[in-house]
This record gives structure tokens, sequence and C-alpha cells, in this order.
């Protein structure tokens, strides 16, 4: 799907006259400018030796239109998600995983979890071609909101914090699938949650990685 489907399929004249991104306006929930943020290909940066997959949120465009949906319950721009995640899908496809690899979605807090009543990546991959698990990443104590932690206080919410389904992952390969990295403290927390339970990493996909999160690689 390119942007202008996207486009038919969040129903422009439905949205509101103001670019969820830069304010400007608009008679679609973004602008042409901001929507060019959607137009792009996806990257590969290394996180610790696991490729990962999304595209670099430098100015933060993607991330309003996935707090949109996820905070705000706006899922008609949903589509604009979708289509990212059917390029990331269709790229790991390819270049990272083999059939029957599990796709796992990374958890949220209980009180995330609670006030938004979905899961985002679950959502945004639902027309990919691929089944994205909600149940192969569980807490195993009480996570705090991870939205004001500093990225030492990510690491210190998610240490030990995460275990992964062996009876799922053991022998076979993974992909870990978030929204938005931030510092990649989440995304390191499953990784070594998968590896103890016998799975192998093959590739993590998001969404937006923010500039804290490239910068703490």
């Amino acid at each position: 799907m390119d942007v202008m489907g996207a486009l038919r399929e969040i129903g422009t004249l439905l949205l509101p006259e103001t670019c969820l991104a830069c304010g400007g306006r608009t008679s679609t929930a973004l602008c042409i400018t901001c929507l060019q943020a959607f137009d792009d290909s996806p990257t590969a940066v290394c996180v610790d030796g696991v490729p990962c997959l999304g595209w670099d949120d430098h100015d933060g465009r993607i991330r309003v239109v996935i707090r949109a949906v996820k905070d705000d319950r706006r899922t008609a721009e949903l589509g604009l998600l979708r289509m990212h995640a059917n390029r990331l899908a269709a790229v790991a496809r390819r270049r990272l995983a083999s059939d029957g690899a599990v796709w796992a979605a990374l958890p949220s807090s209980a009180a995330a979890r609670r006030r938004r009543g979905f899961c985002l990546a679950e959502r945004a991959f639902g027309r990919s071609g691929e089944s994205v698990r909600e149940d192969v990443l569980w807490p195993v104590r009480k996570l705090h909101d991870q939205r004001a932690l500093s990225a030492s206080g990510r690491r210190s919410n998610l240490a030990d914090a995460l275990y992964a389904d062996r009876g799922v992952v053991d022998g076979r390969q993974v992909l870990l699938i978030d929204d938005v990295m931030t510092t990649g403290a989440t995304m390191r927390a499953a990784r070594d949650a998968v590896l103890a339970s016998g799975g192998d990493v093959v590739g993590m996909l998001v969404l937006a990685r923010t500039p804290r999160a490239l910068a703490a690689r």
C-alpha cells in the first residue's frame, strides 16, 4: 500500500484540518510534508549484533501517529502504521527469518494494557500475512510505565523482568516486534529472555527508532 492508499483507508474527509505532527493546516491527518516520513523504506541498524529494521524518527512524525492510535484511540490513522508494518514484514521475510519463525510482540505494562485495551503490534501487522503473538513474552514482576524513565531507569525497570515461553521459542527463530524503540532497553531485555529459553533472535522490527535509541547502540 502506498501513501495515497493509506490516506484513502483512513478516510480523509473525516479527518481534522490540523496536521497531527506539525500543526499546519491540512485536510488530512498529516500534511503532505509530514506524510513523507511514511514514504521511505525501512533501514537496518545493529543492536548488540542483532539487526533492527525500522525507521529513524528524528523529528517525531511517526511517533505522533503511533501515540494517536495507542493513547488517543484514533484508529483511523492505523492505515499508515499498517503500511509501515507491511513493509517491515516483507523485508524481514526476505532477509531475516525463515518460514516457521516466531513473530513476538513485546509486552507492555499491565497499566498500559488496561488503558489501551489492545496490542498495537498485533493490529499494525494484522494485514501483513504474519501472525504476531502476544503470548510469547511475559513480565515476571511489575513493570513501571516506561515513558517518564531515563535510559538507566528503563534498564533497571527491565532487568531480569521478562520471561519467554520455552515451549514456543526453544530451537526456533524469533523476531521481536515493538512500535517504538526509545533506548533499546525493552528489546535487549526481550532478547535476553528469548535466549535464556533456547530461542534464536534473528531480528527486531520497530515502526520508529528515536534519536535516543540510535545514540544508545
